[in-house]
């Protein structure tokens, strides 16, 4: 204002106006000094176009950080001409250049999905069924990526593609598959069953199971009452030091006995749940046959006493005998050693 009041030219911009209490909002405002000394100013309130212009540029940057965020990227395809619109997300997750066409990126794909992924976009109706779907993609590199293709229509002529690169997800995917299968492999050697239980739900879910486990075993609350009185002490020690382990007779429906190893061997939380990682392992045999060990060492030991027994009665038997036999052995003697002297 003092700058119009000052010069005769023109000033012009935009100002917010208002106060902490009703608010403020954006205008635009263009003044200049009359004749007589006044200031003409004139006000338009652009506020809504502000908010409109900064929302789309608010989501733009937003779209733009989820997909950068998620390793994914959008592009459109030309149905007429086949060209693609690549942004520099897109170009780089591909290794197409700008210029690329809809077969320059067909042919990123595996071979084996080709064909696939070719009369899945390139239909001749006016509009194609909306589809996702996961393909592998080599890079010029040799490098496989697991990239995910989601497709639209925009009008008639045009399609969008959005593209997340899942290749992450799917290494985690296949090692854990190979963990699994190990583990199930390690469980039907070892006999051994782990379990995720949920604390305040109560209950557990099996994560692997042992293929000879005939049983099924509960939850913490309801372990207690399958087990003698005399190992629960143990059993809350095992669940409250993660790695230790306790051994205890268990008592399934059934009525038959089973004995266990188990241990705790982690606690998390998980979707604001309290939740641990419990192993269970089946040592009914082992312990058999360690019952049967000490029966059968108990059994050596009646026999080694019975034999001591019996070597301590044929050592006096052999004593008396030796005795017996030493008398006329010593007469005889005396009878040849006269007999030689005549």
């Amino acid at each position: 204002v003092k700058s119009a009041l000052e010069s005769t030219d023109p000033i012009a911009g935009t100002l917010r106006l208002g106060g902490v209490d009703e608010g403020y909002t954006q205008v635009r405002y263009q003044g200049y000094r009359l004749k007589d000394g006044s200031l003409s100013v004139t006000l338009v309130d652009v506020e809504e176009e502000r908010q409109l212009r900064r929302l789309s540029e608010l989501n733009e940057l937003r779209l733009h950080g989820a997909l950068k965020a998620a390793n994914a990227a959008r592009l459109s395809l030309e149905r007429d001409t086949g060209a693609l619109q690549l942004p520099n997300l897109a170009v780089a997750m591909l290794q197409l250049t700008p210029l690329a066409t809809i077969e320059d990126l067909i042919s990123r794909i595996d071979e084996t999905y080709q064909d696939d992924f070719r009369s899945r976009i390139l239909r001749k109706e006016e509009f194609i069924e909306p589809f996702d779907h996961l393909y592998p993609v080599r890079l010029p590199d040799e490098e496989e990526r697991w990239i995910k293709f989601t497709v639209t229509n925009e009008g008639s002529k045009r399609l969008n593609l959005t593209l997340v690169d899942l290749t992450e997800l799917k290494v985690i995917e296949f090692q854990q598959r190979d963990l699994i299968q190990q583990l199930e492999f390690a469980s039907g050697l070892a006999g051994i069953s782990i379990y995720e239980e949920y604390l305040e739900q109560r209950r557990l879910q099996p994560i692997v199971v042992s293929p000879d486990q005939s049983f099924e075993f509960p939850a913490s609350d309801h372990l207690l009452l399958c087990v003698p009185s005399k190992y629960h002490p143990a059993i809350f020690d095992a669940q409250s030091t993660l790695g230790s382990a306790v051994e205890f007779p268990f008592t399934a429906d059934s009525g038959e006995i089973f004995w266990l190893k188990y241990s705790v061997i982690s606690e998390y939380q998980r979707a604001g749940e309290q939740r641990r990682l419990i192993i269970l392992q089946d040592i009914t045999a082992r312990v058999k046959q360690y019952e049967a060990l000490l029966a059968s060492i108990a059994e050596m030991d009646i026999a080694r006493k019975d034999l001591e027994t019996r070597a301590d009665r044929e050592r006096q038997m052999f004593a008396v005998i030796g005795h017996e036999l030493l008398t006329p052995a010593a007469n005889i003697k005396m009878l040849l050693d006269e007999i030689q002297g005549d």
